[in-house]
């Protein structure tokens, strides 16, 4: 049977608290009041994909950079 594996902060490239405040998020729930807190981007200087550190960041997001921030804390 094989074994789960997790990806490390340096696998995602996040700092210390970034990666800390992504494992608070340890349900679905917790991920989606997250979420709900950050403001939305509304993108006005053109079209964003940002990354989760960006998002994180910034403390906004639109659809798709929060579903990869959730994809990311899951």
């Amino acid at each position: 049977m094989a074994r789960k594996r997790y990806a490390s902060r340096q696998d995602l490239g996040l700092t210390k608290v970034e990666f800390a405040l992504l494992r608070r998020l340890d349900s679905p729930q917790k991920i989606q009041a997250f979420l709900y807190e950050l403001r939305q981007n509304f993108e006005p200087d053109g079209d964003t994909c940002r990354p989760v550190r960006s998002v994180l960041r910034a403390g906004k997001a639109h659809c798709i950079e929060g579903a990869m921030l959730a994809a990311c804390a899951l």
